[in-house]
């Protein structure tokens, strides 16, 4: 196996929308994927459209749906489902 360490600063977990927006904007190359796990549902959503505004790429809002947990996009499916 091929595995490197890396140490994360300036990051917290109990960061605020503004502190997660500028955390990401400091990233020197914007990350392929961004799963967003923690928090309410508006809270995501609302820190998902802005970072899609930012320039990010895949945002994915892993979530429950009918029970089981599901790493797929819950917002997304949810308006598909409209």
């Amino acid at each position: 196996m091929r595995a490197q360490i890396h140490q994360v600063g300036g990051y917290s977990a109990h960061a605020g929308q503004s502190d997660l927006l500028r955390f990401v904007a400091g990233i020197p190359h914007m990350p392929a994927e961004i799963r967003i796990v923690h928090g309410e549902d508006e809270a995501k959503a609302a820190l998902k459209g802005r970072l899609k505004e930012a320039g990010a790429g895949r945002l994915l809002v892993p979530g429950r749906q009918e029970g089981s947990f599901s790493s797929t996009n819950f917002f997304d499916n949810q308006a598909s489902k409209r």
